[in-house]
């Protein structure tokens, strides 16, 4: 996010560590814009359908929305920039991709979210992986979407900054999940490998896509094996919750995927989990009987599951 209109400082929920929480979780990573939003006012009329995104007219996705005519929601992004932003008329206007991305997320972040009661809820560069941004906006309802997103000639015409920009973005609409009540406990105090200049907190975004039958291995020592994926991740995070607890990793958020809006992986959960070291995560890996219980979590897992670990600006608790 350009230093222009992102604070200088990383903004985290209580999640992180304590060396690295934020006095106000709840504020935006932005701030809001001193210019008068004419947002709250405009008029649903509908963008001409050539402006606007097809993957925002996929018959599930619409069904979503209507379902969730009056329910909260999560948009979750991948995104991977081209190197040069490329306009429709073949221009790139001296951008980045990831410059120009920007125009078209300053846009949303600091004029509609406020204006419709959405806002973005994690923000993050990915790292060494496929994409390069990882971001999720929590949306009031699905008819806010359709009325003051979809249907939005403004909002419609600031999407060619982002066709522009982006190379490859996979979509998935959500809804919240309760995590697991130890990884939505406060931090504890004396953490044995907190977070340092050297080995700073991070964010692990899991995307879940869970076998219908539990594979264990051949040489597994697990008696009593779940018979499904979704029960050995289940048991998984039984075992494994109080002992994440104790390192310090917290969850701001669980998510279960009801659309892939674009995109061809069929995901079933995504997953935010706050580790404050990677000092913390190895020690944790190395105890004992750590290998077993996350025999469960391998058991679990197709190899569609896409494990990132990323870098976040912007981090909100969705449990707080």
């Amino acid at each position: 996010i350009p230093t222009d209109f992102a604070t200088s400082s990383p903004t985290f929920a209580s999640s992180l560590s304590p060396s690295m929480e934020s006095s106000e979780p709840s504020q935006s990573h932005f701030p809001t814009s001193s210019e008068p939003s004419s947002f709250p006012t405009f008029q649903p009329s509908p963008a001409p359908s050539s402006e606007r995104e097809s993957y925002q007219q996929s018959s599930n996705f619409l069904r979503f929305l209507k379902e969730s005519a009056k329910e909260e929601f999560y948009i979750i992004n991948l995104v991977k920039y081209k190197e040069k932003a490329i306009y429709n008329d073949g221009t790139n206007n001296g951008l980045t991709g990831k410059a120009a991305y920007n125009i078209y997320e300053r846009f949303m972040v600091e004029k509609v979210f406020p204006a419709v009661g959405a806002d973005m809820v994690f923000n993050a560069t990915v790292s060494g992986q496929r994409w390069d941004n990882a971001n999720i906006v929590r949306y009031p309802s699905g008819t806010v979407y359709l009325q003051r997103i979809l249907s939005s000639f403004e909002v419609q015409n600031k999407m060619k900054h982002k066709r522009a920009a982006v190379k490859e973005c996979h979509i998935f609409a959500a809804k919240r999940i309760r995590a697991p009540e130890k990884l939505r406990e406060p931090i504890i105090d004396n953490l044995p490998f907190p977070s340092s200049p050297l080995d700073p907190a991070f964010v692990y975004m899991d995307l879940l896509q869970f076998r219908a039958t539990a594979q264990y291995g051949k040489t597994s020592a697990v008696t009593n094996k779940p018979k499904t994926g979704r029960e050995a991740m289940d048991l998984f995070d039984q075992l494994s919750s109080a002992r994440k607890a104790d390192y310090g990793i917290r969850a701001p958020a669980w998510l279960n995927v009801t659309v892939t809006v674009k995109g061809n992986e069929a995901i079933d959960q995504i997953r935010l989990e706050s580790v404050p070291s990677v000092s913390s995560y190895a020690a944790m890996m190395q105890l004992e009987d750590s290998k077993e219980i996350w025999e469960h979590k391998n058991a679990a897992l197709s190899r569609n599951s896409v494990h990132m670990s990323t870098e976040p600006e912007l981090v909100k608790d969705l449990y707080t």
